[in-house]
């Protein structure tokens, strides 16, 4: 609101919507997760300096190509005028609903925030999964049913990338140089089928509800074969 004088207004919508989009995927992970009875005072109490802490050290937990992406947006949104801190709030936001499942899974496994921040925007990056939320959230949907079924998948994912999270943090406490890698591969099968379906679906530029909730499957078949 202060700034609204110096920006283009371009520029202000830009930012709004970016806020817009993140609040409404941090209500669908509460809605996930079943959150909708807890008060809005504990609710705040519990998450609003983890996930600060989140925004604040972003840089330093994001992966070399993403924090390009995010550094690149930034970057952007200076040039378009706003203060250097703004623009980091700002370009932050589209990662605030994942930074709620790095808050649930440092809570449950006792794991700093900032190392359960490094292994889960590893596991996003490894399996390819920003990628496929982000091109479910652009995709154009013929009618509500769709629109509803693609943001389904998309919060599939974030319980996916949280779970399998957990599960190699919890297997590093009985192995503690256990890598990402050496642990997909304790299901073989599993991620082998993935890493091929996905390459199938790239290079054929098949990306759809249908595709998606193929994948979305043998992750879930992932999850259920480590737990």
């Amino acid at each position: 609101e202060a700034l609204r004088d110096g920006l283009r207004g371009a520029h202000e919508l830009d930012a709004l919507g970016a806020l817009v989009a993140s609040i409404e995927g941090v209500v669908r992970w509460m809605l996930l997760d079943d959150l909708s009875g807890v008060t809005i005072e504990t609710f705040v109490t519990n998450y609003r300096e983890p996930l600060a802490e989140i925004r604040r050290t972003l840089p330093d937990l994001l992966p070399a190509a993403e924090r390009r992406r995010y550094q690149k947006v930034a970057r952007r949104l200076a040039k378009d005028g706003f203060p250097e801190a703004l623009a980091d709030e700002v370009a932050a936001l589209t990662y605030l609903p994942s930074a709620m499942a790095i808050v649930e899974v440092a809570e449950r496994t006792q794991v700093a925030s900032d190392e359960v921040g490094r292994r889960f925007f590893a596991v996003g990056e490894r399996l390819r999964l920003g990628y496929l939320r982000d091109t479910l959230r652009e995709m154009p949907a013929a009618d509500e049913w769709e629109n509803i079924a693609a943001h389904g998948l998309v919060m599939d994912l974030r319980q996916t990338q949280r779970g399998i999270t957990e599960g190699w943090l919890r297997g590093r406490q009985s192995t503690p140089r256990l890598t990402l890698e050496a642990f997909l591969e304790q299901t073989p099968n599993v991620i082998h089928r993935y890493d091929a379906t996905l390459q199938r679906i790239l290079e054929e530029e098949a990306l759809g509800l249908a595709s998606a909730g193929v994948v979305v499957r043998l992750l879930g078949r992932f999850a259920e074969e480590r737990s």
